[in-house]
């Protein structure tokens, strides 16, 4: 999180739309797969 704030404030991301999406730690990590896959 602390690293993708930093690349923010240095405008890596300018003119784009940036969505951090908490998967609940490493034992829910892409638990959801299924669900976003087709929204990515």
């Amino acid at each position: 999180m602390k690293g993708l704030i930093a690349l923010a404030r240095r405008g890596a991301f300018a003119g784009q739309t940036v969505v951090f999406l908490h998967t609940g730690g490493a034992q829910g990590l892409f638990g959801y797969h299924g669900e976003l896959e087709g929204m990515l």
